[in-house]
């Protein structure tokens, strides 16, 4: 049996027979978010998001990752690589891309450590 495989375009807007209303702002925390699942599948679905406009104007992405120690370009270098390569997204849109990479922070740490979350956010 196999299953059917649907590959989101980011050039196509989502219609909707509602009109929108302003959303809360999101902050969005993700653990791990140097790792495999960030890179394959969430980071893909969240920029799918904001290429639709789908995600509210104050939203904002939190990567915390373990071990590895990176500023805000690298991990959107990252993230961007991550896209490009993605099997999900064909081809990245320069201004959804820039529009979320504004948004998007990283930080180690963990529950693990003495340093954890409490040192501070990036912002």
């Amino acid at each position: 049996m196999t299953i059917p495989r649907v590959t989101p375009v980011a050039k196509m807007s989502v219609a909707t027979a509602v009109k929108r209303e302003r959303t809360d702002p999101c902050t969005a925390v993700i653990m791990g978010a140097g790792g495999d699942l960030m890179r394959r599948k969430l980071m893909p679905a969240i920029y799918y998001l904001a290429a639709q406009h789908l995600l509210p104007e104050d939203f904002s992405l939190l990567g915390v990752g373990g071990r590895d120690q990176m500023e805000h370009e690298q991990f959107a270098a990252l993230m961007l690589d991550a896209l490009e390569h993605s099997d999900e997204i064909k081809k990245v849109d320069k201004e959804a891309w820039e529009w979320l990479s504004k948004r998007m922070w990283y930080t180690n740490g963990g529950f693990w450590g003495s340093r954890g979350l409490s040192s501070g956010s990036p912002r």
